[in-house]
């Protein structure tokens, strides 16, 4: 196998270079990175012959390919189909017209997205069990599970907008997330609560998310979450155990441990197998079911005296 032709997707868009390999009747396979995604193309006779990306197969992974906008390609002499695939010959011409008009509907509908768009997982999605998430995918699922506006979601990531948004838009196609085109001035607020003194550590915090976005401010020293009312924070789902999870607050913040679950306690992906001290915005999943940990913002008091100004 050798290498034919490298590049960059800004000197050489997708449309010129499935033009060039496919007019020319060249065989080969073409395949395109850009920050941990792949897209692979094989070609023969001017046929697109099979096509994959990570979330697509076919022609959706090649109309894919013209929405990245950046990457490097590598073109090799290597035209056998990976084992297993079936050949479905795709027409590059059809695919160059087809995909320059998705590009222009890609660009058009990220109009709708701007930086305060607010991003939301959606529990339970209907066939999640068949779904399978890349890294990057999942990292955003995560972050996203309290509401994230667009502008803080690539925060977060440390990602440009232009990596971030094609993520958002195959978790919102695949219904795992719903967009809010207009944030709410209020909806993101976030939640200050009053504060008892309390030596070291966060004295009050909050958990959200669930089934219903419910809030629950966790005021008190211990909280069992599960599935049967008896828990102090109720979860009522399939994959959450009867007992599932506690949450004690002593002088060094608030811990999470796991009651030996069924289908385990995780904070930011990562399971819990021995207590953990949770930070600001953590995410916590207990079985599928996912919750952002926030600490209240501290009140501080005004105290006002004779012939003096609030401080």
């Amino acid at each position: 196998m050798s290498s034919i032709l490298q590049g960059d997707l800004e000197h050489f868009r997708p449309g010129e270079l499935l033009a060039l390999f496919g007019k020319k009747g060249h065989a080969g396979t073409l395949r395109v990175e850009a920050e941990g995604r792949v897209i692979e193309i094989v070609l023969n006779e001017g046929k697109v012959l099979f096509a994959r990306a990570a979330d697509a197969r076919g022609k959706d992974a090649v109309l894919e390919l013209f929405t990245w906008p950046a990457g490097t390609f590598t073109f090799t002499d290597d035209g056998t189909l990976p084992d297993g695939a079936v050949a479905t010959p795709l027409d590059t011409s059809e695919l160059i017209e087809d995909g320059e008009a998705h590009a222009e509907m890609f660009r058009s509908k990220r109009k709708l997205y701007p930086d305060d768009a607010i991003v939301r997982s959606i529990d339970n999605p209907a066939g999640q069990e068949n779904i399978s998430l890349t890294p990057d995918a999942l990292k955003v699922l995560l972050r996203v599970a309290g509401g994230r506006t667009m502008k803080q979601l690539c925060i977060d990531l440390g990602r440009e907008a232009s990596d971030v948004y094609p993520i958002v838009q195959s978790l919102e196609k695949a219904d795992l997330v719903r967009i809010q085109r207009q944030a709410a001035t209020t909806e993101m607020e976030p939640i200050v609560l009053p504060k008892k003194t309390w030596p070291g550590g966060p004295q009050i915090a909050s958990l959200t998310g669930g089934s219903a976005d419910e809030v629950w401010p966790l005021l008190e020293d211990e909280y069992s979450v599960g599935r049967v009312e008896t828990n102090a924070i109720v979860i009522n789902d399939t994959t959450v155990s009867s007992r599932h999870a506690r949450i004690v607050r002593n002088g060094d913040g608030f811990w999470l441990e796991d009651l030996q679950s069924r289908n385990g306690t995780y904070v930011n992906g990562d399971r819990v197998t021995s207590k953990r001290l949770l930070a600001d915005r953590d995410v916590l999943r207990f079985g599928r079911i996912l919750f952002t940990f926030n600490i209240a913002s501290e009140i501080v008091p005004t105290t006002t005296s004779a012939g003096s100004a609030p401080t």
